[in-house]
């Protein structure tokens, strides 16, 4: 049963130039966008990041250390029991369909384009921190932990600022 869902939103942004998790698409904070796709799933939505962001989400920060992906990954599965949805915040284009799509496995699973769109199981804290320590690739991760390859299609994530900004 899924408990939780995160935003991961523990970047430095430093390609796109200023955080993304508060660049507005259509008037709102992607991290919000996202936020708001994944509550589709009727899971408690909050956001993991490094500094709080006040966006009216509940906030799960980071402890200062090395940067990557899954080290967010781990601190929000070290707080949770059970199946966990994840999402990065810079992917605009993430659905509710979406998000139904990837839940409807029912079992643990990915999107085959964005692995960190994914639903993990909270009993596999300890080796996204091992997975995180070494540097390994999310796929890797993914597919240690028995996850399914779902396509979601392309899901692209926005590591530029559109040109003419975000509106």
């Amino acid at each position: 049963m899924l408990t939780a869902a995160y935003v991961l939103a523990g970047g430095l942004s430093s390609r796109f130039g200023s955080d993304k998790a508060l660049f507005p698409v259509d008037g709102v904070p992607m991290a919000l966008r996202v936020a708001r796709s994944l509550a589709s799933s009727g899971a408690p939505v909050s956001l993991v990041s490094r500094h709080a962001r006040n966006l009216g989400l509940p906030e799960l920060i980071e402890p200062d250390g090395p940067r990557h992906p899954l080290w967010g990954v781990a601190h929000a599965l070290r707080q949770s029991h059970g199946l966990v949805l994840f999402a990065p915040c810079d992917l605009p284009s993430l659905s509710a369909e979406l998000v139904t799509r990837l839940l409807a496995e029912g079992r643990p699973a990915h999107a085959r384009a964005q692995p960190l769109v994914c639903v993990v199981d909270a009993s596999h804290a300890a080796l996204a921190a091992q997975a995180a320590e070494r540097g390994t690739s999310v796929r890797a991760f993914m597919a240690a932990t028995g996850s399914l390859g779902v396509d979601l299609g392309e899901l692209p994530n926005l590591n530029q600022p559109p040109a003419g900004g975000g509106g």
